[in-house]
This record gives structure tokens, C-alpha cells and sequence, in this order.
């Protein structure tokens, strides 16, 4: 213990006595020391070393964090104005659509519940009998036919869509102006009525016919579209030699699974104080997304 104790004194005077004449202890205490010394002195820098290089380091995370935070504040911002300007953009073509037609009363409503399916026959819209909607009223976008109103609140409205098989609308071709019925089947929708004598190809462009369609079930005829709405085009045309009808099916000219804003057509001014009331119950709906029902 008291070599060891004696040894740093030795050192320093041998280390004192540079420059000068040593004896033999003091050179090998200075051999024997200079590898522990360098050890020493290679673990000091070393730790030195690692610490600046861990601030370092530490900065550069810092700084990379807070570079990743405003990006992501840059990137929301960015989606919040792209988003403001999408909407501006529908809410213009729905407003350009109304000026065009100024004979109709039209109501813009936002849809505030869909169903879980993007194959849903319903929306809801957060317009409904204070506004002056009614059931059986034609809903539509500036892309053509939506479907019609089935139910009515006071705040509120479903909307059973184009594919719904409670939606039949009647249509004629753009080409040939041969009329027919569009009908839906839940999972899209059908030709009905199109004589097997008309000419009907594929792609062909169907249009609302501006008349009032009466089903048997039904007391009272349903509010008409106005007359040449896009409803959908032709497809898939089957011809039975011996039918009296073609069968095809119909792919509508609105993605009904993506409405966000629609159009509702009211009632004439001479024909709101007569028409009867028929407020009823919506059935339940999920919130669409962003909406606030």
C-alpha cells in the first residue's frame, strides 16, 4: 500500500528532474509509467470525445425534431387549404349549376350521414321540412341524378339514391331520344321499358325525361327532375330475340359514394301552400366523415 502511495510522488520527481541528468530509478520510473500515461491519457480524450460527439448528436436530434414538427404543421396547413379550396371549388359549380337554371328553386344541402357501405342506397342532408323540402323531391349535383327525398324531418332528410330499388327515373337516350325507365337494384341499376325496336348501343348517354313517374304503390306522384339531367350511360346491353324489351344496366354519372354537397329541387311557389304534409321518421345513419349532423 505504501509503494503505491509513494509511487505518484516518485514519478513527479523523476518528471521534475528533466532537462537534467537521471539515474536509473528515475528512467525506469518514467518507462515504466509511460504506457499507463498514454492509457491515461487515450481514455480521457476518448471520453471526451464521446461526450461532444453525444451533444452533438443530441443538437442534430433537436434540431431534426423540430424540423420534422413544423413540417408536419406545413404539411396540415397545406391539406386545410387544399381541402378550403375543393370545397370552394364544389360549392362554385353548384352555384354556377343554380344561375343556369334560375326557373327552378333549388336548395344547396350538405350531406351529413351515409352508410357504412360505400355501396349505402341512403345519405342524410342537413336540410329537411323548415327548409321547404319535401319527400319525393329530385336531388341532384351538376354531374346529373342523385335520387329523391324518402324521408323528412324538420332539420333533416334522407335521400334514397339512384341505386336504391325504391329509385325509378324516367329517362330517354341523348342520341336517339327513346324513352325508358331507370331503376335501381341496390347494387346498381337497370334499363327497364327500352323497346327492343329502339336503337340502343353501349355508352349510350341517358337524360331525365322532365315527366312525373307514377307507381302503382304510390298515392301521389313524385316530384319530376327537371328534363335533360344526366342520369348514367349504357352498359352491358343483353336483346332477347323474342322480347319485348332490351335489358342493360346503367352506371350513373354521379359517384354517389363520394357526395359531399347536393342540390334539392323545391316545390313551385303556387305549389307549396297546397302540397300535404309528410313529415316522417329518417332511418338511422352514420355520420359522414368531417360532418357534424
Amino acid at each position: 500500500m505504501l509503494a503505491f502511495l509513494a509511487m505518484p510522488f516518485a514519478l513527479f520527481v523523476a518528471y521534475a528532474k528533466r532537462g537534467r541528468e537521471l539515474n536509473l530509478v528515475d528512467r525506469g520510473l518514467i518507462s515504466a509509467s509511460t504506457p499507463l500515461q498514454r492509457g491515461i491519457e487515450w481514455l480521457a480524450f476518448t471520453g471526451i470525445d464521446a461526450w461532444n460527439g453525444y451533444v452533438n448528436l443530441r443538437h442534430v436530434y433537436d434540431a431534426n425534431l423540430a424540423l420534422q414538427r413544423e413540417r408536419l404543421s406545413l404539411e396540415t396547413r397545406l391539406a386545410a387549404l387544399s381541402e378550403a379550396q375543393s370545397e370552394n371549388e364544389r360549392l362554385r359549380r353548384l352555384l354556377d349549376f343554380q344561375s343556369a337554371a334560375p326557373q327552378l328553386r333549388l336548395i344547396t344541402a350538405r350531406v351529413v350521414a351515409a352508410g357504412a357501405s360505400p355501396l349505402s342506397e341512403l345519405v342524410r342532408i342537413g336540410r329537411g321540412s323548415s327548409d321547404g323540402i319535401l319527400r319525393g323531391a329530385p336531388v341532384m349535383t351538376p354531374d346529373g341524378v342523385v335520387g329523391t327525398i324518402s324521408e323528412v324531418t324538420s332539420g333533416t332528410a334522407d335521400v334514397a339514391l339512384l341505386v336504391s330499388p325504391k329509385s325509378a327515373v324516367p329517362a330517354m337516350s341523348q342520341r336517339t331520344r327513346a324513352r325508358s325507365t331507370v331503376r335501381g337494384t341496390g347494387e346498381g341499376c337497370k334499363l327497364e321499358f327500352a323497346l327492343h325496336t329502339d336503337d340502343l348501343e353501349e355508352g349510350d348517354l341517358l337524360l331525365t325525361a322532365g315527366i312525373q313517374l307514377v307507381e302503382p304503390s304510390q298515392r301521389r306522384a313524385a316530384g319530376s327532375f327537371p328534363k335533360g339531367v344526366p342520369i348514367g350511360r349504357v352498359t352491358h346491353v343483353h336483346r332477347e330475340p323474342n322480347a319485348i324489351f332490351n335489358k342493360a344496366e346503367v352506371i350513373p354519372a354521379v359517384d354517389l359514394s363520394r357526395l359531399e354537397e347536393v342540390l334539392v329541387v323545391l316545390p313551385a311557389l303556387d305549389e307549396t301552400a297546397s302540397a300535404p304534409s309528410n313529415v316522417g321518421t329518417p332511418m338511422q345513419l352514420a355520420p359522414a366523415p368531417g360532418a357534424n349532423p
